[in-house]
C-alpha cells in the first residue's frame, strides 16, 4: 500500500455517501483488461469519473481487501466493486482535491 500524505480522523468521514447506479460507459471486460495488464487506457476506467452529482473514484489494488482514500485532511472507506481488486468512491465531496493517496 501506499503511505497516507495527509492524516485525518474518523470523524471527517461524512456520515452518508450517496450510491450511484454502476457506470454503464464500462464493461467487465474493461475491468479484466485492467487486471490483465491489457488494457489500452486504464485511466478511462480508473480515477476520477463523471461528472457534478454523477461521479465517482474508481482504484485498482489487486491484492487488498478494502481502501481507503486519504486527501487534504479527510478520509473516506472505499466500497469493493464487484470485480475483484476495484474500490471506489460514490459521489466524493466536490471540494475534495483531485491529487489523492490510497492506503
Amino acid at each position: 500500500m501506499f503511505p497516507a500524505i495527509f492524516t485525518a480522523s474518523e470523524t471527517s468521514r461524512p456520515q452518508a455517501m450517496k450510491k450511484l447506479p454502476a457506470n454503464p460507459s464500462f464493461s467487465p471486460q474493461q475491468l479484466q483488461r485492467i487486471s490483465a495488464g491489457l488494457h489500452h487506457d486504464p485511466f478511462e476506467i480508473l480515477g476520477w469519473q463523471g461528472a457534478g452529482d454523477n461521479r465517482l473514484v474508481r482504484v485498482f489494488l489487486p491484492h487488498a481487501f478494502s481502501a481507503e482514500l486519504v486527501a487534504a485532511e479527510m478520509r473516506f472507506k472505499l466500497d469493493a466493486a464487484p470485480a475483484a481488486g476495484f474500490f471506489e468512491l460514490h459521489s466524493p465531496p466536490a471540494t475534495l482535491p483531485h491529487h489523492y493517496t490510497v492506503e
